[in-house]
């Protein structure tokens, strides 16, 4: 399923995976994409022969199955297929996905791509995010300015992430390496962000590399998404999975600060004690000892100061503030005391 919504929280942060984010993760990066489009893939998406905003059109040529929800590594997912049945021998046809139009003000999007470890040895291109740049608000051939790419290879017989950028050596490529920790039959996020200058800054895990080649156009934003698998002349046969897009607009990141005690444990006839901070975000989360849980969510990003009541044991109490985009940060307290009865 497609939506529009001002934010999505994803599937990073369903019900069953908060509760380890808040154990593991301090921060995410400064910098986040607010969904204005997001797809988790958990319901049917809609192909037809052109794009638009809700349908999935044909780029170059269609790849032979592009569908969801379909069950992979437990849960639903984006599955599309390449098949020996739509070799070609014309190696622009080789290139074989499909595209959706994306609204006004987009200026960053990312999805993750599922890496099985037969890509390692197959010397091949194997799937990439596609975005077509546009110097203008409006989705004119006239006013394309930039083919961002990001993808994993193994052509040439090194496994790698590499990034577009049509000018200079290497055949129009940036090679990336893999990111730090990186295993196969796992699971990264692709991203790409138009930057302020008109160069695109590519992602993949915790690798990074920008572009030098689109600033001369002009691109502002990004109007397209494709979505690519790569066949042969003589044909291939393997599938592609694809999770959790997401693209946007930049959105600014969550802070936590001033988290105190307000009211002491033991300090009052109620004996509970209060806990007070301040943050920039859409979600604050406090959490403590015994299973302790007290949560604000708000529609829209904003600083605001937040209380939480009914403390009753001592301990490390968090607050976590998350922002628009799923990205969170935490803040720690401890309290004193005796237990109240």
């Amino acid at each position: 399923m497609i939506t529009f919504t001002s934010f999505s929280l994803r599937k990073l942060l369903s019900a069953q995976s908060v509760a380890l984010l808040l154990g593991s993760l301090q921060t995410i990066s400064a910098q986040s994409t607010v969904c204005s489009v997001a797809a988790d893939f958990s319901s049917a998406i809609s192909i037809g022969a052109t794009p638009t905003t809700s349908v999935w059109g044909v780029d170059r040529k269609a790849p032979n199955a592009f569908t969801s929800p379909v069950n992979f590594a437990g849960d639903n997912r984006l599955k599309q297929s390449i098949s020996s049945s739509e070799a070609t021998a014309d190696s622009y046809f080789q290139t074989q996905g499909r595209s959706l139009i994306l609204p006004g003000g987009v200026t960053s999007m990312d999805i993750e791509l599922y890496i099985p470890s037969d890509w390692q040895t197959s010397g091949r291109r194997m799937a990439g995010l596609w975005g077509v740049g546009y110097n203008t608000n409006t989705n004119s051939d006239d006013d394309i300015s930039a083919y961002p790419i990001i993808e994993f290879t193994s052509e040439g017989g090194t496994a790698r992430f590499r990034a577009y950028n049509p000018v200079g050596g290497n055949n129009g490529w940036i090679d990336m390496g893999l990111p730090a920790g990186f295993t196969y039959n796992s699971w990264v996020k692709l991203r790409m962000e138009v930057l302020a200058s008109g160069e695109v800054q590519y992602s993949a895990g915790n690798l990074q590399a920008t572009s030098t080649a689109f600033s001369a156009d002009g691109t502002i934003r990004l109007g397209q998404v494709i979505l690519q698998g790569h066949n042969t002349s003589a044909g291939v046969n393997y599938d592609i999975y694809w999770d959790n897009f997401c693209a946007g607009a930049v959105g600014a990141a969550p802070a936590a600060s001033g988290l105190t005690v307000s009211v002491p444990l033991g300090s009052t006839p109620a004996c509970t004690a209060v806990l007070t901070g301040t943050g920039n975000g859409t979600k604050f989360v406090f959490t403590g000892p015994n299973g302790y849980v007290y949560t604000y969510v708000y529609r829209d990003f904003g600083s605001r100061s937040v209380s939480a009541v009914g403390v009753k044991e001592p301990g490390t109490y968090t607050l976590t503030v998350y922002g628009p985009a799923g990205d969170l940060i935490t803040q720690n307290v401890n309290v004193t005391g005796q237990s109240c009865q």
